[in-house]
């Protein structure tokens, strides 16, 4: 603490000098000079055979990126600009395309988005679904110390661009949103998420895809973007 000396005021400590943490984490469009070109990404999971960058239909920019949905094979762009972090933010637009997951009222659950620990446990993800008799829907699923919890369904628009983003945070007592074309859908409160923070997020078609007539195409992404604090909005 400070202390006077004759007339002057001298301070016992030294003056420390913080920089505080940048809002922007990590942003891709899928323009890459072609169609296999995925360096600005950390890794790829099956560049040239499920993933590719096409041209048409875009979203915002030159090209998009297709990823072949078909018989239990996750195709996947990995980030791994996440450092422990404990406030997080995603937001990407998806084109089911037409690609349902099933045939009937209850499609089988597979994983657009997937948000990792330290040891590539899901801690976030975004979960698809559909069918020829069923809309075609997305929910956010939060991991918790007592176990998964997900938001309500909401609906996607077939064969057009879906602006889909995510809000998470770590802690005792936290939140976590969903947001569909630009709107907030719904929040999940009282979440204890204190055991985790995110280290990895994967983007592409995840989880136990069907080997079905229904899943055998492609998915449509666009204009990822991720930051650490504030929502990121369509």
């Amino acid at each position: 603490r400070p202390r006077w000396v004759g007339r002057s005021l001298q301070d016992w400590s030294a003056t420390v000098s913080r920089t505080a943490p940048s809002n922007n984490l990590f942003a891709n469009g899928f323009d890459a000079s072609s169609s296999t070109n995925f360096t600005a990404w950390s890794s790829v999971n099956g560049s040239g055979t499920r993933l590719t960058q096409t041209t048409g239909a875009t979203q915002a920019g030159t090209r998009k990126l297709s990823a072949l949905v078909q018989s239990s094979s996750s195709g996947y762009v990995q980030d791994n600009t996440p450092a422990a972090e404990t406030q997080y933010h995603a937001r990407f637009y998806f084109n089911p395309n037409g690609m349902g997951t099933g045939s009937g009222a209850s499609p089988t659950v597979i994983q657009l988005f997937n948000g990792l620990n330290g040891a590539n446990a899901s801690i976030m993800q975004i979960d698809y679904r559909g069918s020829t008799s069923a809309p075609y829907q997305v929910r956010l699923t939060v991991a918790t110390t007592g176990g998964p919890i997900s938001t309500g369904w909401f609906s996607l628009t077939n064969n057009a661009w879906n602006a889909i983003e995510l809000a998470w945070q770590s802690g005792g007592s936290t939140s976590a949103s969903l947001y569909v074309g630009g709107v907030l859908r719904q929040t999940l409160t009282g979440l204890n998420t204190s055991a985790s923070t995110l280290e990895t997020v994967r983007l592409g078609p995840q989880g136990a895809l069907p080997g079905n007539t229904f899943m055998n195409g492609y998915f449509f992404y666009d204009s990822f973007v991720s930051t650490r604090f504030t929502v990121i909005g369509p």
